[in-house]
């Protein structure tokens, strides 16, 4: 891989003209797939932008080609700078390396490599082979943590799982009473809303849908889309009039049933009426594993955990859980609270490896919000090979 700086570019322009391809990235937030978010910005060294694009909806144009199709000649002395490395074959749209190629654009500077196995270096090596002076970014992990769901459902074939938990100082999700609204502040509860957003589905137990009756929705009145709602209830089996069998406004979006296999005439009946997908799986009990694969099946890539115990703790035990938001209010529960997570069984504490990566810090009023990465399904961001 060709290691040659641009010499043109300080480091810190770099930096920044990288940010602000995540920026416009993100602008792809629940529109774009299973594609990858990404966004381009031809930029000269005094740092002044020359045009920008961005991946809009799935099989739009690439953000490549969008930024190249603004300006007609790029000055030598422009670069490019994207979030992912240029795609090098052909699917709904042409191969960017060889538009940047044709377009002479002589640096590129990318965020990480494309995990996709149809991509993986292809394109920095096609770009390399043609002369363009290339360079992987300073902050690579950033640009991977962005493309983090589809690194993953492309090359496992399952969706991506991420839990939302919101808890007390001593880690209580709810009272004794199953009392739990609420346990965060208003801010922490908004940005609940973003990582709906940015999660193609929620999903919820039986216990806590009956419980809490959440919306599980956006409340955002121009949000892109509604998440995919799911239940898991082993039996197909669902109370009445909830929120989420109502066919109201608020009640937009798919909903599905993940249920194991023994679900009645009576239930199937049920939700059919209420228009509610079923998905069985072979066994009494849905292992997460296979909840997972089911999703991919059927075209849900990513899907954000927000209760109970029961599937946190089981999602945890069989290690199926990619991402962590951890939402810590300034509250004392007691032990005769309910914990977010249950029993597993650890005997040892040198049994707990050290598998979860600090991603981000974040403070709401006195609410503390974390994000962890579980490395152990983590796909190695900087993994290029040679060209």
């Amino acid at each position: 891989m060709n290691s040659n700086k641009s010499g043109y570019f300080t480091d810190e322009l770099k930096i920044s003209l990288m940010k602000r391809a995540i920026e416009l990235a993100q602008k792809g937030i629940g529109l774009v797939e299973p594609n990858p978010l990404v966004g381009a910005v031809i930029a000269l060294p005094d740092g002044k932008i020359i045009s920008e694009g961005w991946h809009e909806k799935y099989q739009s144009n690439h953000a490549e080609a969008v930024a190249l199709s603004k300006i007609d000649k790029i000055p030598p002395q422009a670069a490019l700078f994207v979030n992912l490395e240029p795609c090098a074959h052909s699917a709904n749209n042409p191969p960017c390396s060889d538009l940047i190629i044709a377009k002479k654009i002589t640096q590129v500077i990318y965020g990480c490599i494309d995990q996709n196995p149809l991509v993986n270096g292809a394109g920095v090596a096609k770009l390399n082979q043609a002369g363009v002076i290339i360079e992987e970014s300073k902050i690579t992990d950033e640009c991977y943590n962005l493309n983090r769901v589809f690194f993953h459902h492309i090359t496992s074939q399952k969706a991506y799982l991420a839990i939302k938990t919101a808890t007390s100082l001593d880690g209580k999700i709810a009272l004794l009473n199953s009392q739990s609204k609420w346990i965060t502040n208003p801010k922490s509860r908004q940005k609940v809303q973003q990582l709906r957003a940015f999660y193609q589905a929620v999903a919820v137990g039986k216990n806590t849908l009956e419980i809490d009756n959440p919306h599980l929705n956006i409340k955002q009145v121009n949000a892109p889309r509604q998440p995919v709602k799911i239940i898991f209830s082993s039996s197909g089996e669902i109370a009445t009039k909830l929120n989420f069998t109502d066919i109201g406004s608020q009640s937009i979006g798919k909903k599905i049933i993940i249920a194991g296999n023994n679900v009645t005439d009576k239930s199937k009946r049920y939700l059919d009426q209420h228009n509610i997908m079923l998905i069985q799986t072979a066994k009494r009990r849905p292992s997460i594993q296979e909840f997972l694969v089911e999703l991919y099946k059927n075209k849900i890539f990513s899907v954000m955990l927000e209760g109970g115990q029961a599937l946190f703790t089981s999602a945890i035990k069989e290690n199926q859980v990619n991402y962590m938001h951890s939402f810590i209010a300034p509250k004392i529960m007691g032990s005769d609270a309910l914990s977010s997570v249950g029993a597993l069984g650890v005997s040892d504490i040198n049994q707990l490896n050290k598998q979860w990566k600090l991603i981000k810090i974040d403070k709401y009023d006195d609410d503390v919000y974390l994000e962890y990465q579980n490395l152990s399904l983590a796909k190695n961001p900087k993994q290029c090979p040679p060209p």
